[in-house]
């Protein structure tokens, strides 16, 4: 979880977490988030009221229900709660606008005092965390400490309260970015380029302010930063909206400042990746599945992938809501035996950078899960076959799990496919083909005459119900 927000925001995205794995009871949720019944009672009218459409309904016997319709997903719900949070706003102003304690209470409403109190708490956060970030008050507010880490960290946080089209100049810049690695030779996901794409605006803000990473901290490419500079120059309106909006100048050394290790990581070739972290990652993979008593092979390209996985993603998990525990609690609970595996592969590998982030040691799990039939067949049984459209911004994994999940449960479909082609360009005429379209990217519904069911990181009861609802409503009208 964040750790900062407000105590009642903190219990809503846990209470969300914890529904969504199955219903519950108030005494229950009340134990687990250790407060009273009536606090629990009180968290969810708040939500209720603040988050609708989505709800939490309690029945007569308090059992407690979380309620999604098909249009929304956990990450709607989270990037709501988020977004009711004064102590993110506060965050978000001070990096962006750098404002005097008169400015800042002027523009939220607060008083000095509060905002004061804010900042000493999110002070406090950063300093029992160990993360090498402070706010400082001089004449104005400014976020100083470890530069690199400051950016991956507000870059994460934009990332987890705007969705991409939310974000200002996502499309430039993703347009933008997709032109330079096509200069360069290269090709990445789209969930990468999408990451990219937030760590650049953040940097931009950053560099607008005079915060710059010191020059022997950057990645030293000049051929990027010669290819990028000429296609970015060749866009004036989008120069001159950055210059205006956030001091942004376009020059050589601005440019070098923003391909920061973590963003050269899109750049480099294979054959450039660490022989000792291939060998490694090759070990863990062998173990984990010989452990696991899964009969797959491990190719030049799964190492490659696992290894890219690592250490793109591990730059990532400085600010996210992880709801992967509810596919642990939901899938994994009685397979013990895979997530003894999982550490002990880890262990043998001495992948210790994964074992110490909590996020990305859950997430990797995840990525082992979906790349292989024979592993998610063992933790979601196979069923049966019908016809689905899966279109998903995130790494391919993700339409793949749910992919897999579905043909399982319902062998009745013949048809459930993935989307492949750039999903900032979507072609309306394919995907109307398709009766349902399953998906986390936000669609024209001028556009659109497929129905449409919004899906989260990973499956919840909600989604299996609102499956269920389609399902039952076609063939009542296949049936009239």
């Amino acid at each position: 979880m964040v750790g900062f927000l407000e105590k009642q925001l903190e219990r809503q995205i846990m209470l969300i977490c914890l529904l969504s794995m199955d219903m519950a009871e108030i005494n229950d949720l009340a134990e687990e988030l250790k407060v009273t019944d009536k606090t629990i009672i009180a968290d969810i009218d708040n939500f209720n009221s603040s988050c609708f459409p989505a709800y939490i309904e309690v029945n007569q016997y308090k059992e407690v229900t979380l309620k999604i319709p098909s249009n929304l997903n956990l990450d709607d719900i989270f990037i709501k709660i988020l977004n009711n949070s004064i102590y993110i706003e506060v965050l978000k102003y001070i990096l962006i606008s750098e404002p005097s304690l008169t400015e800042i209470s002027a523009k939220l409403f607060l008083s000095k005092t509060s905002v004061r109190r804010i900042i000493t708490k999110i002070n406090t956060y950063f300093s029992k965390e160990r993360l090498d970030i402070q706010i400082i008050l001089t004449t104005r507010l400014q976020i100083i400490g470890d530069e690199i880490y400051i950016r991956k960290f507000f870059s994460s946080m934009f990332k987890e309260i705007c969705k991409e089209k939310d974000l200002p100049y996502f499309e430039m810049i993703y347009k933008m970015l997709k032109r330079c690695l096509i200069k360069q030779g290269r090709d990445a996901s789209s969930s990468k380029i999408i990451y990219t794409v937030y760590y650049i605006f953040t940097s931009i803000i950053r560099i607008g302010n005079d915060h710059l990473i010191p020059k022997e901290e950057l990645a030293d490419r000049p051929a990027v930063v010669d290819s990028i500079m000429e296609t970015i120059k060749s866009d004036t309106v989008f120069c001159t909206l950055i210059n205006q909006n956030y001091k942004f100048v376009i020059s050589r050394e601005n440019i070098e400042n923003i391909l920061s290790p973590y963003l050269s990581l899109l750049f480099t070739n294979p054959a450039e990746t660490d022989e000792y972290m291939l060998r490694r990652v090759e070990l863990f993979l062998k173990h984990f599945y010989y452990l696991s008593n899964i009969n797959e092979t491990v190719t030049t390209e799964k190492v490659l992938h696992f290894t890219s996985f690592i250490t793109f993603y591990k730059e990532l998990t400085f600010f996210k809501v992880s709801y992967a525990d509810i596919f642990y609690k939901k899938i994994l609970k009685k397979k013990v035996q895979i997530w003894e595996a999982y550490q002990s592969a880890l262990i043998i590998s001495n992948l210790s950078s994964v074992r110490k982030n909590e996020l990305l040691l859950k997430e990797l799990l995840l990525e082992l899960i979906v790349s292989s039939n024979e592993l998610l067949h063992r933790v979601e049984p196979k069923l049966k076959e019908r016809s689905i459209l899966l279109l998903s911004s995130q790494e391919m994994g993700l339409p793949i799990l749910y992919k897999n999940l579905i043909l399982n449960k319902y062998p009745s479909f013949k048809k459930v496919d993935i989307y492949e082609k750039d999903v900032f360009s979507l072609d309306y005429t394919l995907i109307n083909q398709y009766d349902l379209v399953l998906t986390d990217v936000n669609l024209n519904l001028n556009c659109i005459s497929s129905a449409i069911l919004k899906i989260s990181k990973v499956p919840t009861d909600a989604f299996w119900h609102n499956l269920e609802t389609f399902l039952h409503s076609t063939w009542k009208k296949s049936c009239q």
